[in-house]
């Protein structure tokens, strides 16, 4: 009993960490260019499209969208952390309103 009393903590306090991990996050473009973009990309990198929207997808599922029209995504670039353990990385690049916790302003 007492082990039960000391592993579930330990658990649940790891179960905490990974899925906080996995949440996305929007913050400024600002330092976040084209450029510094596919330099820090290590997996594929997608170049700005026609409406200015640009990524990396880490190969650990992990990644980062930038750019987009209007004042919601043009000055904001979208992160999300490392595909959870078990399932698989993404293959394509999510669309800014698939990231969890997306909001449209910097955090």
């Amino acid at each position: 009993m007492k082990i039960q009393t000391l592993v579930s903590p330990v658990v649940f306090a790891g179960a905490l960490v990974v899925t906080c991990a996995a949440h996305g996050k929007t913050i400024s473009i600002t330092n976040h260019g084209p450029g510094t973009v596919k330099k820090a990309c290590g997996g594929t990198y997608f170049a700005p499209n026609g409406s200015g929207v640009y990524g990396c997808l880490n190969n650990d599922g992990s990644g980062i969208v930038c750019g987009g029209t209007g004042d919601n995504y043009s000055k904001t670039c979208d992160t999300w952390g490392k595909a959870p353990a078990g399932e698989a990385p993404r293959t394509k690049l999510p669309s800014r309103e698939e990231i969890k916790d997306h909001t449209d302003t910097p955090q």
